[in-house]
């Protein structure tokens, strides 16, 4: 048997593949390495047994300082990399907060006139929607036209009214203090005292 440092003992598993134990100090951990890169040969049997000892040379000074140099380089490019990767993670993660935060800030200024949208403006505003218009609450008749509508802020709360409801014949009612809400038909009196049941859209009215 070749010579093997005291305190490291090798064992290879054959056939199954490179099945490789070191026992020892800490400072033999370059065997494992030197076994991994295939620069170990098992000695020549009919059948190896299940625990074979092989004959591991040590390292020389200059073999171990390059492959502690390697090492200490490896682990280095490797953090670099994940605290590039974190630090563009956070300016991302940044931009996207302060974009957020601006924009719920200036909304009041610079939001969209549309209702119930992340960006509608917290200040009232008039604005046209579809309306649907029903002379009865049992919806047998009803028109698809368009509504003139105020939407109130107050409180952060929004209130919805509709002021003018236009017919496709040119005609039109209009209406005061008439609460309206999306998909829940709300009953109106317009200013001649007929009824009506209307409903609000989602859909906005696009001159």
């Amino acid at each position: 048997m070749g010579h093997i440092p005291k305190g490291v003992w090798v064992a290879v598993r054959l056939p199954a593949g490179p099945g490789l134990c070191v026992y020892g100090p800490p400072a033999y951990y370059h065997y494992l390495l030197k076994a991994m890169k295939h620069e170990l040969k098992p000695p020549s049997q009919k059948k190896p047994t299940e625990n074979q000892l092989v004959d591991i040379s040590p390292l020389s000074d200059e073999e171990q300082h390059k492959l502690d140099r390697r090492e200490l380089e490896f682990l280095r490019t490797e953090s670099r990399e994940q605290e590039e990767k974190r630090a563009r993670l956070y300016k991302i993660v940044a931009i996207l907060i302060f974009c957020t935060i601006g924009l719920y800030l200036i909304r009041d200024y610079v939001g969209v006139h549309e209702i119930s949208s992340a960006l509608e403006v917290r200040r009232s505003y008039y604005v046209s929607y579809y309306i649907n218009l029903f002379p009865d609450q049992e919806k047998a008749k009803n028109y698809r036209i368009r509504g003139d509508l105020y939407v109130q802020w107050k409180d952060n709360e929004r209130t919805i009214y509709l002021e003018k409801a236009h017919f496709a014949n040119g005609g039109f009612v209009t209406f005061e203090s008439c609460e309206v809400d999306v998909k829940k038909p709300k009953h109106c009196v317009d200013q001649e005292n007929r009824g009506w049941y209307i409903e609000l859209t989602k859909q906005k009215f696009i001159e």
